[in-house]
């Protein structure tokens, strides 16, 4: 049988994490509050944010994606529509 590669994602654990999701199909998309979101105490921008995860806003029905890993980066609604800021 043949396995794809996983060099080109790099040996970090985050990255393995991915791959093996990524290859069983599974998928790990958090879900918070608007308030949340908008928050930069809240855990959703504190612990585990990094550029491109994404998250479901559950007040807006719809879905996010971290522009990076500061806990005051940027959220962007995936069609680009609008941005939240933590504050």
């Amino acid at each position: 049988m043949n396995y794809p590669s996983l060099a080109p994602l790099g040996d970090t654990p985050r990255n393995i994490a991915r791959a093996v999701n990524y290859l069983l199909g599974l998928t790990a998309i958090a879900s918070d509050t608007a308030a949340n979101i908008a928050s930069k105490t809240a855990t959703v921008n504190t612990v585990g944010k990094y550029a491109g995860r994404q998250v479901w806003d559950t007040t807006n029905n719809r879905m996010m994606r971290a522009n990076g890993k500061l806990a005051t980066d940027v959220w962007w609604v995936l069609d680009g529509s609008a941005s939240v800021t933590p504050a």
